[in-house]
């Protein structure tokens, strides 16, 4: 089984990937009618998968699933007594932890207690009771701090400023471009390097701010402290 939500809200577009066991569609349909409430920011879509993870159309759905994945940040695993049993969860799961999403476990409506799925026991992840309002503010905390560390982004980023130093640095050797008309080249170079690496820095800061301010926000929506 399976279910893939897209979060769109006021802000940017918040996607989260939502897995459950088919057993449990009807409850998770019924937090779809969710999204006519204009205050609720999450809107849910789900697709159930019956077929047994084995099944000669396997192959097809784990790619399916899995591209789906890939463009969640956060996964979120309702859970019932059931949910364990699942091989699908828990392979949704794996996936979701290959891809880096963060991992939301949360009961569905009425289960106080049950079994959790392997990947979220090992982790020792939280088992949040249903809290479909608290929920929002979850994958937005979460969004935040998988944010703060965005290594892919941040190596782009550097690999866009070391290449504009290696362009400043080609220009200064030729004599080209500012340096051409420029009575001292060198003093030039070194207020046009530093120039760069201050912007780069100030982006970086600003990035960072902004994140940590959404972060401790959500923390204290959801009652906790930053």
């Amino acid at each position: 089984m399976t279910a893939q939500g897209c979060v769109q809200g006021a802000k940017p577009k918040k996607r989260v990937f939502v897995s459950f066991a088919s057993e449990d569609l009807a409850q998770v349909r019924g937090l779809r009618l969710l999204k006519d409430n204009p205050d609720f920011e999450l809107d849910f879509y789900d697709e159930s998968v019956r077929e047994p993870i084995h099944s000669r159309n396997a192959e097809y759905i784990n790619r399916v699933i899995r591209e789906k994945i890939r463009r969640c940040s956060v996964t979120v695993c309702l859970i019932s007594e059931t949910t364990h049993k699942s091989d699908w969860v828990e392979w949704e799961l794996e996936t979701s932890a290959e891809e880096r999403n963060r991992i939301i476990a949360m009961a569905l409506k009425g289960v106080e207690s049950a079994v959790l799925p392997t990947l979220i026991r090992q982790q020792g992840l939280t088992f949040h009771p249903w809290n479909p309002a608290g929920l929002g503010v979850l994958v937005v905390v979460l969004e935040g701090l998988q944010s703060l560390n965005q290594f892919h982004h941040n190596w782009i980023t550097y690999r866009s400023t070391c290449e504009e130093l290696k362009h400043e640095k080609f220009l200064w050797l030729a004599k080209a471009g500012p340096y051409a008309a420029s009575a001292n080249p060198d003093v030039l170079l070194a207020e046009r390097v530093e120039s760069l690496i201050s912007r780069e820095h100030a982006k970086w800061v600003s990035a960072r701010e902004h994140v940590e301010k959404e972060v401790k926000s959500g923390l204290e929506s959801y009652g906790l402290r930053g």
